[in-house]
């Protein structure tokens, strides 16, 4: 439960006696709103009423969290196996809530958390199953729910150092320093551009792009349920020049308002964030050097179908899509267009190649 005093609720009617937020999902619960009026609804959630439909509250289970701290006389009011939350932040259903510089710091130490793991990586004897590990495991599908629930500018700090930790991971695995704009195409999709335009892109995906446009699409995808939810939210805060105005401003994108942009879409259907993050990737691919007229050539020949098929194919003996350690690594420095030295092994184990 978030409870505040009443000064800082002052514009509300004093009869309207319902929290300002109910939300539940299964078992669990959040409400929010003055103390008075969350106080009532804690003691009806412990009623006979309650209790004859066989719904019992746990109060070891709650948690009553403050913005800011309470009169003594307020908190005593709750009982006291109702768990405080002393903390500047807190978080419901993993989305932190709380002041701006708390919810920086707690999603960065989220982050930090990953290091560890991306270390164990290097201890692996095969860099194939490490890269799969790495895009399949520890790549944004870890972070990816705190991007869409928290704004970009509280997840921009975490989210470079989640692609500095990726980059490291990345070059670890083929023993090389990895040039910046060479591992800024490696983050685009491992499919072809929208306009078909083939890329070295591994699908190793940057937090830092994505954040933006994971929380863009969530506000317009859930717009019209917090719209039934928040009484004080209104539809015209989502009309389509505060949602442009939005994108352009974290996107840093030039996407005027015509229809070719998915932003004008807004008045007709949610905007997805698949949409969004197109128009990233192929902003990042336009602002990258092409490259000489060898690696454009080779930059086309990803065109053929199955070209990439040995960057998803899972590491199986008995399926045959195992591939030495030694190998896989140039394979990788000839993709990342890294040197590759005259000691390493290039003679592909496959009879007749």
């Amino acid at each position: 439960m978030l409870c505040w005093h009443q000064e800082l609720n002052s514009d509300r009617p004093a009869t309207d006696q319902k929290p300002e937020f109910v939300s539940f999902y299964l078992e669990d619960g959040v409400l929010v709103g003055e103390h008075q009026i969350l106080q009532r609804a804690l003691d009806f959630l412990q009623s006979s009423q309650v209790r004859a439909r066989g719904a019992h509250l746990r109060m070891s289970k709650c948690n009553l969290w403050w913005p800011k701290p309470p009169p003594p006389q307020d908190d005593e009011n709750y009982p006291l196996s109702l768990r405080r939350v002393t903390t500047p932040m807190h978080s419901v259903l993993t989305a932190p809530i709380g002041c701006h510089r708390s919810i920086m710091n707690d999603i960065l130490r989220q982050v930090e958390l990953l290091q560890p793991l991306l270390g164990e990586l290097q201890l692996l004897d095969n860099a194939q199953t490490a890269l799969t590990l790495l895009r399949r495991c520890l790549g944004t599908c870890r972070i990816m729910h705190m991007l869409r629930v928290t704004p970009p500018t509280a997840t921009r700090q975490a989210a470079r150092r989640y692609d500095e930790m990726m980059r490291d991971a990345l070059a670890s695995l083929m023993g090389g320093v990895l040039p910046m704009d060479t591992f800024r195409e490696l983050q685009l999709p491992i499919c072809n551009l929208p306009d078909e335009q083939p890329t070295f892109g591994m699908g190793i995906t940057s937090a830092a792009d994505v954040a933006p446009a994971a929380y863009l699409a969530s506000l317009s995808l859930t717009q019209d349920l917090r719209v039934r939810m928040l009484s004080t939210v209104s539809r015209p805060a989502f009309d389509i020049p505060w949602f442009a105005d939005q994108a352009h401003r974290l996107l840093t994108l030039r996407m005027p308002p015509n229809r070719s942009s998915p932003l004008t879409k807004l008045s007709e259907q949610p905007v997805e964030q698949r949409e969004l993050c197109n128009q990233i990737y192929q902003h990042t691919f336009d602002n990258l050097p092409k490259g000489t007229e060898r690696i454009r050539a080779f930059r086309n020949t990803l065109k053929l179908s199955g070209a990439k098929d040995w960057i998803l194919m899972s590491p199986s003996p008995q399926l045959r899509t195992h591939v030495p350690n030694a190998l896989f690594r140039v394979w990788l420095k000839f993709y990342c267009r890294l040197p590759v030295r005259a000691d390493e092994e290039t003679q592909c184990p496959r009879p007749n190649c």
